[in-house]
């Protein structure tokens, strides 16, 4: 239940994941992120899994992560950046409604292979909302066209999902092929134009 939560992009850490409603009853926090109708993937050991992250964000921090994506998401995230002709974090950052105040460049790619079978949840990539000081970012999910639809992986268990602190398992189930650095040379959305 609860893995199924996160990747619906709820949080359920327990200071905050209930609040009192008008009326005052208990409620969850409004869904931010995460997918639509996550369903169960089986991934396999040999499988590589692919990452856009921050090239200045450490190995710990972005192995342990529970979003990743197979190759052939990779390849429509680099096919709609060269056919919309902006950078690939950009493509990332629209496709997969990653607002920019969450706090990654998208700027490097990594690939990694699994050393053992995983079942992972794979859905569609939902709205998003990210705050900060300077200010906010909608992204609105557009999988009502074929080309802006990206599914994504959500893997369970890398971080304890009380404390959000990584678990290790990534230092098991994961073995880091490589990166490379991608272009990502605007990253806030003001209007998004299909």
């Amino acid at each position: 239940m609860v893995n199924a939560l996160l990747a619906l992009g709820y949080s359920v850490k327990p200071r905050t994941t209930i609040y009192l409603d008008p009326q005052g009853h208990e409620q969850l926090l409004i869904q931010n992120g995460g997918m639509m109708a996550p369903l169960r993937h089986e991934l396999h050991a040999g499988t590589s899994l692919y990452k856009y992250t921050d090239a200045h964000t450490q190995p710990e921090v972005y192995l342990s992560s529970g979003w990743w994506l197979e190759r052939r998401e990779l390849d429509r995230v680099i096919a709609f950046a060269e056919h919309r002709r902006c950078p690939e974090g950009y493509a990332m950052r629209l496709l997969g409604c990653v607002p920019p105040e969450w706090g990654s460049n998208l700027d490097l790619v990594v690939r990694v292979r699994l050393t053992c079978d995983l079942l992972a949840l794979r859905g569609l990539a939902n709205s998003a909302l990210g705050k900060d000081a300077k200010g906010s970012t909608v992204i609105e999910a557009r999988n009502d066209l074929a080309a802006w639809r990206l599914p994504q992986l959500y893997v369970p268990g890398l971080r304890d999902h009380q404390s959000g602190r990584p678990t290790g398992h990534h230092l098991r189930w994961f073995q880091r092929e490589g990166s490379w650095q991608v272009g990502n040379s605007y990253s806030w959305i003001y209007r998004v134009t299909v």
